[in-house]
């Protein structure tokens, strides 16, 4: 049954029937809509995860469903900066330090959503001169 059908063609214009109708309006079209976490991020994530080189930002953007105006955003970004808010966002976050780190927003009551994230550090090309003519030149990565 779909009950905003229901809510839309609810009154009529007898009042007395308003009355009873309201009752059954507030019980039929009061509920709320489940909260679900969820959020987009630039780059995009592959599997839950996002591959990043030492030094790139993240923009996070919540696309959380059912959420009302006094909802908690917990936001927790480890191994980034900054390392969290409680705002809606969107927010750019920093990676500096290579390593594995989870982004997770947390809804409260249980209701989360999570990104793994990948840092690696940054390549460098180190080169020798084999001849005054002739380079090697060589990428690598600093571990």
């Amino acid at each position: 049954m779909h009950y905003m059908s229901i809510c839309r063609n609810i009154f009529t214009n007898n009042p007395l029937k308003n009355y009873l109708l309201v009752i059954i309006s507030v019980w039929m079209c009061s509920g709320s809509i489940a909260q679900t976490a969820s959020f987009s991020t630039n780059p995009a994530s592959i599997n839950s995860v996002i591959t990043i080189c030492q030094g790139q930002t993240i923009n996070y953007v919540s696309t959380s469903t059912g959420t009302q105006a006094n909802t908690n955003y917990n936001w927790a970004f480890t191994g980034g900066t900054p390392t969290n808010s409680n705002l809606i966002g969107p927010h750019l976050v920093t990676y500096s330090t290579p390593g594995n780190y989870t982004t997770t927003l947390n809804l409260g009551g249980g209701i989360t959503s999570s990104v793994n994230v990948v840092v690696t550090a940054n390549s460098r090309t180190k080169c020798i001169n084999v001849d005054r003519n002739i380079k090697f030149c060589c990428n690598y990565y600093n571990n």
